[in-house]
């Protein structure tokens, strides 16, 4: 039993309890920095304004998931498209894919990337509505098709983020082959969505469906949606960037910020972050991503209060596997601060720019401040968690 609890208290004292780095502070699911890499050169001659990030399942060395894609929304088209980084040699490729036509910007502001089991990829863009398909982005033979346009009605629609449909999410979609788009202003700027596009769709039989639609203007809020989904639980998980003003309801004597929740019944459910709302720094917000780890469910939340070295960023965990039914569709998450960012440490999160590694090991955040940036965060597997929990029960009874 000696040598059992030596071997608990090692592995306690490096990973379980909360700890700091100079201007950093991780909490219990966070083994720490594991890397940091610039992902273009000095002069931003092509990476220069990245956007939405997410691995590609299918490619992997090692045993490590080794392609995340990008897409970069620069404002000089030569720039703007698709780009994949490797993540064991941290370098990343020339564009992939999505160029447009530099004669007519027929494809502006890119905001999100996601991958379906095939390792194709999905891009929405805003500038000029729509979404596309890109299969084999990373072979030989690309091939673009877009799938919606400006899909619905005459005004301006606005494409903000993408998911793969997740498994469990119900109705008649498929999952991981139909695709979640998450839109700020549904041909009107107040109204907010939540839309299936069918694998099949093309912008010339364009084939969707909107799950979820704010004709009222009282969910969302500001039309800034950010959003991931979860093959864990079976749900799409959504909040308006301002979380911690707009998002706010009562629950019993206090006010919580809550996140949003989707499946393919279309009703629109409400997690409350268990976190005192008196102890956040003046001017906290989303910033400028949220992400599902897909090995425990957990929905991680990027805010901050500003973007340069004199401001707070903190990402938080809400653990969504074990939620206590508040009834009437409300629910309430335990909710932790993971890291804790201010002083020189900081780095501002890029618009859909956190996602986690397919096996739940790694989370990845892109900084666009400066020069293109990724950090990698490791991330303890839930059985390491147990065992250093029973670890600590049994270091506790031997006192």
């Amino acid at each position: 039993m000696k040598t059992v609890l030596v071997v608990f208290t090692a592995l306690l004292t490096a990973f379980l309890p909360s700890f700091a780095c100079g201007d950093i502070v991780y909490g219990s699911y966070v083994g720490g920095l594991q890397a940091h890499f610039e992902i273009t050169d000095s002069a931003q001659s092509s990476i220069n304004v990245m956007a939405g990030i997410a691995y590609d399942p299918t490619s992997m060395s090692g045993g490590v998931y080794d392609r995340l894609y990008l897409v970069n929304r620069s404002a000089d088209n030569s720039k703007r498209g698709l780009y994949s980084v490797d993540m064991i040699n941290q370098t990343s490729s020339s564009r992939l894919a999505m160029a447009g036509d530099s004669s007519s910007n027929d494809v502006d502001s890119p905001e999100d990337v996601t991958v379906d089991s095939s390792g194709n990829a999905y891009v929405c863009y805003i500038g000029t509505p729509s979404v596309w398909k890109v299969e084999n982005p990373s072979g030989g033979s690309v091939v673009e098709t877009k799938m919606l346009g400006n899909y619905s009605g005459s005004a301006d629609d606005d494409p903000k983020a993408l998911a793969m449909v997740p498994s469990g999410f119900g109705g008649s979609y498929t999952a991981g082959s139909d695709v979640l788009l998450f839109d700020g202003g549904v041909d009107d700027n107040a109204y907010e969505s939540v839309t299936v596009i069918g694998a099949g769709s093309t912008d010339a039989s364009p084939v969707y469906g909107i799950v979820f639609g704010d004709s009222d203007s009282s969910e969302l809020i500001d039309g800034d949606p950010v959003a991931d989904s979860s093959d864990y639980d079976g749900y799409a998980y959504l909040s308006s960037k301002n979380l911690f003003t707009a998002n706010v309801a009562s629950v019993g004597s206090e006010s919580l910020a809550f996140v949003n929740r989707v499946n393919a019944s279309g009703f629109l459910e409400r997690v409350f972050l268990d976190l005192d709302m008196s102890s956040l720094a003046s001017g906290m917000a989303i910033d400028d991503a949220v992400a599902v780890n897909p090995a425990d469910g957990s929905l991680w939340v990027a805010t901050g209060n500003g973007s340069d070295d004199t401001a707070t960023h903190i990402f938080y965990r809400l653990d969504l596997a074990n939620l206590t039914d508040l009834g009437g569709g409300d629910y309430l998450a335990a909710t932790t601060a993971e890291i804790t960012l201010t002083g020189s440490n900081n780095h501002n999160v890029a618009t859909n720019a956190m996602t986690f590694s397919p096996d739940g090991k790694q989370l990845v955040v892109g900084d666009s401040d400066g020069v293109d940036n990724l950090y990698v965060y490791s991330i303890p597997e839930p059985a390491t968690l147990v065992l250093l929990s029973l670890g600590g029960i049994l270091l506790r009874k031997k006192k």
